[in-house]
This record gives C-alpha cells, sequence and structure tokens, in this order.
C-alpha cells in the first residue's frame, strides 16, 4: 500500500491495492542512460488499450487497471520506490 500511498483518496484506490496483491511480483532496478524515458517508451501509455503492439503493455496488459508493468516516472519516484523494496547493504 506505502508504494501506491499517492493515491489513496482516490475512487480506483482499493481496486488497485486488490490488484496488486492478488498476485506475485518481480520487482527489478533498471539501469542505464535515461532510463526512465526509455524504459517508459518501452513499457507504453498506461492505458493498455492505447498502446501500440510492440511495448509491453500494448502486447500483454489488458486495460488502465490491469496494465501489467509499472515503471518510475521520476529520479525521486525511482529512489522512493526502490527504497520500499531493497535495502542497502
Amino acid at each position: 500500500e506505502k508504494h501506491y500511498e499517492e493515491h489513496q483518496k482516490k475512487p480506483f484506490y482499493r481496486d488497485l491495492i486488490n490488484f496488486i496483491i492478488s498476485a506475485s511480483v518481480v520487482v527489478m532496478i533498471v539501469e542505464g542512460e535515461d532510463v526512465i524515458s526509455t524504459f517508459r517508451l518501452m513499457m507504453g501509455p498506461t492505458d493498455s488499450r492505447k498502446a501500440t503492439p510492440g511495448t509491453i503493455r500494448g502486447d500483454h496488459g489488458l486495460n488502465i487497471e490491469r496494465n501489467i508493468i509499472h515503471g518510475s516516472d521520476s529520479i525521486k519516484s525511482a529512489k522512493r520506490e526502490i527504497s520500499l523494496f531493497f535495502q542497502e547493504e
């Protein structure tokens, strides 16, 4: 729930949380030059119905709620999200 806390007051929040906890997830850190914008292009738009074939969401997502993948939208978000799933050694 902490990962999506910025959506807590939105009407879709409970459905989002129920979906996220309904199955296993894979969490990974992707690194590289200009990685946020590059990875977001690979993912496609949040609404999978608007994503083109060849993008992750275009090939595997169902709709805006079940879009199969999340990617940070900024370095600030990435740092916050990484700290939720990974601990520094």
